[in-house]
């Protein structure tokens, strides 16, 4: 079915990124073996004089199953538009298309529609754990059926984990994303730097709303010894807790240093 979505810009920003869901029917019965996606951007030159108009065409593969479909997810991309779904409703809430440009202003408001932004990031992700796990059910109701099919089909089933292996980087992202100052409530920023965080996090590049949402961090001994690192750092998970008395710790977190 062909749908238009057309969006305005009032001016080019090169940093400038547009993130858009769709929802699918089930109801539909699916004929191709592709999906097709095609945007059409159009804007004045430099002159101001010459009309541009340029066409991306992008051909993606329907999925036949959730596994397919998790497959061919990108881990990245995923948890940046579930990010920028919670970051929106924070701002206006779940208000409807003719309500989304009155941004809150109240300060009470807007805590409470941060903690309503948390609640709605942690109901998806419960749904997406649920559909994972009751995916094998559908043909192996136990277990029991899956061990006796084979060794192998029970210790890789959707059974065993409580999230989509795939999705393992995703969740963490997320899980920063809801104990940040962009979404958790409280004095930890003020309400301008909070309003500045969220309207960058809506826009810019893929790579610096990664940055945003969890913090990069390296590690390098305090006597250092050479360990084919010219800088002499070495990344550390985001979610390692522990510190070493013999390390010194940089994190880099987009619009802080420290």
């Amino acid at each position: 079915e062909l749908t238009l979505t057309r969006i305005k810009m009032g001016r080019y920003d090169p940093l400038s990124t547009l993130s858009v869901m769709l929802d699918v029917d089930d109801s539909i019965e699916v004929y191709n073996r592709y999906g097709i996606f095609q945007c059409t951007a159009r804007y004045l030159d430099v002159d101001q004089k010459t009309l541009v108009t340029r066409v991306c065409t992008q051909r993606l593969p329907v999925a036949k199953n959730v596994q397919d479909f998790l497959d061919g997810m990108d881990e990245e991309a995923v948890p940046v538009v579930l990010g920028r779904e919670a970051v929106f409703r924070s701002c206006v809430g779940r208000e409807e298309q003719d309500a989304i440009d009155a941004i809150v202003a109240d300060t009470d408001r807007m805590e409470d529609l941060a903690i309503e932004a948390q609640k709605d990031l942690d109901n998806t992700i419960h749904r997406i754990s649920s559909a994972f796990r009751l995916m094998n059910l559908e043909t192996k109701p136990t277990r029991e059926n899956l061990v006796e099919e084979g060794g192998l089909a029970g210790a890789n089933s959707s059974l065993d984990f409580a999230f989509p292996p795939e999705l393992a980087d995703a969740l963490h992202r997320l899980f920063h994303l809801r104990r940040g100052s962009m979404l958790s409530p409280g004095p930890v920023r003020s309400l301008d730097d909070r309003a500045e965080l969220r309207n960058l996090f809506l826009r810019l590049p893929l790579d610096d709303c990664l940055c945003m949402m969890a913090p990069s961090l390296w590690s390098s001994k305090v006597n250092g010894v050479y360990t084919g690192n010219l800088t002499g750092l070495e990344p550390v998970p985001s979610d390692t807790l522990a510190l070493w008395d013999n390390r010194i710790i940089a994190a880099d977190h987009h619009d802080a240093l420290f």
